[in-house]
């Protein structure tokens, strides 16, 4: 994730990743791709976010935007370590949520014994 960055570009950039960043923030996308975009930032809650600087993110929102940054490059299997680490209860309820629906499309790895998400997730 890129701090000086928007919300919008970070995920732009991981979407455009065959490329070099400057090449990608240059890049114009598809409707097809906008399209990809604006339903992760829904999903992720962070739709209200679009055009903020990822640095001025809280903790947990800069949690699912790297998550949304996976997400937008519709991978077959999601890996991730303590996800829900720092995150407020609320947050760590939604991630649960997220992971449930995440799972009828995506295998997903959850790990971290020390932090509140540590459930398998099918």
């Amino acid at each position: 994730m890129f701090e000086a960055l928007t919300v919008a570009e970070n995920l732009e950039l991981a979407l455009k990743g065959d490329k070099s960043v400057w090449a990608s923030l240059r890049a114009r996308l598809n409707g097809e791709q906008e399209d990809r975009i604006s339903d992760i930032l829904r999903l992720l809650r962070l739709d209200g976010e679009r055009t903020r600087p990822a640095g001025l993110l809280s903790h947990g929102q800069k949690q699912f935007l790297e998550i949304g940054m996976l997400l937008v490059q519709e991978p077959h299997l999601l890996l991730l370590d303590e996800p829900a680490a720092g995150m407020t209860d609320a947050e760590t309820e939604y991630t649960a949520e997220l992971f449930r629906t995440l799972a009828g499309q995506h295998s997903l790895m959850v790990g971290g014994a020390r932090y509140g998400v540590r459930r398998n997730y099918r």
